[in-house]
């Protein structure tokens, strides 16, 4: 499994400046050589899906103990759909809404890469315990 913390954001302006803000003020900065607000405009994270087939925005701060963070921006299942089939975490103090796991599975199938379809698999056991 992969353990970076992966964001599917809803990409409205206010939402998206206050989420910019917030990695700011916590000292996330853009793993690739661009500004970190660039992420705010739509026709930047096409341009980046088209010329350089990016699949998330990768923010690091080696100070924390999660130091990146992947804001994902392809991916076949949107912050819309997405919330439609929220789970929600609750750990005492706080809960944490995650995405279903047919929902990750879906986003991990459109990657390609080794460590997904391992990911998958995991995945698949998992879902298949839970009935």
């Amino acid at each position: 499994m992969t353990y970076d913390v992966d964001l599917l954001l809803d990409f409205k302006s206010g939402n998206i400046q206050k989420f910019i803000q917030l990695l700011n003020e916590w000292g996330f900065k853009p793993k690739a050589p661009v500004d970190i607000t660039g992420l705010a405009r739509k026709s930047n994270r096409e341009s980046w899906i088209k010329e350089k087939n990016m699949k998330a925005f990768n923010l690091i701060n080696p100070e924390w103990a999660i130091s990146e963070i992947d804001v994902i921006i392809d991916t076949p299942v949107g912050y819309t759909e997405a919330k439609k089939h929220v789970r929600f975490i609750d750990t005492g103090n706080v809960t944490i809404p995650t995405i279903s796991i047919p929902d990750l599975i879906k986003m991990k199938q459109k990657t390609g890469r080794q460590q997904d379809k391992m990911d998958i698999k995991y995945l698949e056991a998992l879902k298949n315990e839970k009935k």
